[in-house]
């Protein structure tokens, strides 16, 4: 009897499991593959996010308040959708492939730093209270992989990223 029971524990426990591995996302990676793996869980609240054209202009300046966001730059009101959208894209994207590290090889790519003329990237700044701050500059679409180039502003390192990342061509996109 006590091994029939076991047995029928045993049973149920793998059913169970099975049924857990079946509702995990088959998308989930190692936490090392997402290329910002602490924005991904969502630690950090963050206060402020700033997208800025590969012509230097801040394209947005999204500024959390009270009841939502405000564009620090004409104080209208940003929809929380697209801003939401944007975080959500970065938050879960992944590193397929790293690309160079030598900076000869970012104009090609539209990596250079906002601004410094053909091959200029577009920089997303984030920013917590609690410290977290991240420069991200979005490079161009890779045609091979499908995805997009991307880098820290502060690392030599270009890497793809599985997917590419949706940014505001103009400000009145994401204001209401």
């Amino acid at each position: 009897m006590k091994r029939m029971a076991l047995m029928g524990w045993s049973l149920g426990v793998a059913l169970l499991m099975g049924a857990i591995l079946l509702v995990i996302d088959n998308d989930e990676v190692p936490e090392k593959k997402r290329f910002l793996p602490a924005l991904q869980y969502g630690s950090e609240k963050l206060v402020t996010v700033e997208v800025v054209n590969p012509a230097n202009d801040s394209v947005i300046y999204a500024e959390r308040v009270e009841n939502g966001w405000v564009d620090k730059h004409s104080g209208r009101t940003i929809e929380i959708m697209p801003l939401a959208n944007l975080v959500q894209q970065l938050a879960h994207a992944k590193v397929i492939a790293a690309e160079t590290s030598l900076p000869r090889n970012y104009e090609s790519l539209d990596m250079l730093p906002p601004g410094e003329g053909k091959g200029s990237a577009w920089r997303v700044s984030l920013k917590s209270a609690g410290g977290y701050e991240k420069d991200i500059l979005l490079g161009a679409l890779d045609s091979q992989r499908g995805g997009q180039f991307v880098r820290m502003a502060d690392d030599a390192s270009v890497y793809v990223l599985d997917r590419v990342i949706g940014l505001p061509e103009q400000a009145s996109t994401w204001l209401k």
